[in-house]
């Protein structure tokens, strides 16, 4: 069901067809048989993984991470499950801080698969007695995280699966350091203008693109000396330049700061 600008506008639009031609609808994220279904997704991780201390999942809707917590926390208590939310769309930690699910304010972000303004009816009670913590992490180690799984794992993931990584990126999991832990990698379901951007942000996060402004004089000498980085003497740039773009440090010829 497409309609709207959100979840939200979609679900009424699905309750009013329910309505009126007596269907029957299936929640997404917040039906008893979703939750289930989804909480296979930890046998899977148990079976293979005997030792496993952790499972970090995304949280949006909460039926994800509901439906891992009860299954592991059944099979195996010791494991940790966390869950991670993006800063901009933390419905789960406002229904903690509520007592139960809230409407938040709808805000973009680039975990568009998380951009739930209410926590599921069902999904949250389960996992509020389940889960172990929740973090949250902004926009740009979101970011970087993509970028991380595009470069070293060869994976495409869309926002929501990368939140995992993400939180461990941003440094909000120090405890897990020499853990066996798995990351819930949920999805890739993103669109490569969106992808291109995302990595582009994650070059900058990772401080391997830049973007800087200067001013410099269109006279004689005024961008062979940005790019050299000096000038021959205060006496030739004050000559070149009407406003010289470097201030220098004396004898060492180098620029302290750029004007503009």
């Amino acid at each position: 069901m497409v309609e709207g600008t959100d979840f939200a506008a979609a679900r009424d639009r699905a309750d009013t067809l329910v309505a009126a031609e007596n269907l029957t609808y299936v929640h997404g994220f917040d039906d008893s048989a979703i939750i289930a279904g989804q909480g296979t997704m930890a046998l899977e991780i148990l079976k293979p993984v005997p030792d496993l201390d952790a499972i970090v999942a995304p949280i949006g809707g909460a039926g994800l991470i509901a439906g891992i917590a009860v299954a592991v926390k059944a099979l195996r208590p010791s494991v940790q499950v966390i869950g991670v939310e993006s800063q901009a769309t933390a419905s789960f930690a406002a229904a903690l801080k509520a007592g139960g699910p809230v409407t938040i304010p709808r805000r973009s972000t680039l975990a568009d698969g998380l951009a739930v303004l209410r926590v599921g009816a069902n999904a949250f009670p389960l996992a509020r007695s389940h889960v172990d913590k929740i973090v949250s992490v902004s926009e740009k180690w979101i970011a970087l995280a993509i970028l991380r799984y595009a470069e070293l794992e060869k994976t495409v993931v869309e926002g929501a699966a990368a939140a995992p990584l993400s939180a461990l990126l941003a440094g909000k999991l120090p405890e897990l350091r020499g853990k066996r832990t798995v990351l819930a990698v949920c999805g890739g379901n993103i669109d490569s203008a969106v992808l291109s951007r995302m990595i582009e942000k994650g070059l900058v996060t990772d401080g391997r693109l830049s973007r800087f402004k200067v001013t410099i004089s269109d006279r004689l000498g005024g961008l062979a000396a940005l790019e050299s980085g000096h000038c021959p003497s205060r006496r030739e740039c004050s000559r070149y330049c009407a406003r010289p773009c470097f201030q220098w440090a004396g004898s060492q010829r180098r620029a302290r700061r750029l004007h503009g």
